[in-house]
């Protein structure tokens, strides 16, 4: 006898889709910036399951959405979550 099993979770995150729902009701930079953001969320939802990647791998792509937070991205500092804003390293002394 044969069972016609269904899964009880789906990804239902495929290829485009978070793009479409983040950028939906959003114009110019805005749809950019959430269009970004969402494909980053799945790239980092899809190394988090790949089991050949290690830790240091999901954590960069982490910190790559952090990045992407950032009004102005500054290259070779890395981004600290403080007070539920980003500051860089250089910024931390500064109010």
């Amino acid at each position: 006898m044969s069972s016609n099993v269904q899964p009880t979770s789906q990804s239902s995150t495929s290829e485009g889709t978070l793009s479409d729902d983040a950028a939906t009701g959003l114009s110019g930079r805005d749809q950019i910036t959430a269009q970004r953001i969402a494909d980053a969320a799945q790239t980092l939802l899809d190394l988090s399951q790949d089991s050949r990647r290690t830790c240091e791998e999901v954590r960069n792509a982490a910190l790559t959405i952090l990045d992407l937070r950032r009004k102005r991205p500054r290259r070779g500092s890395s981004p600290i979550l403080v007070n539920k804003t980003i500051k860089s390293d250089k910024d931390q002394g500064r109010k």
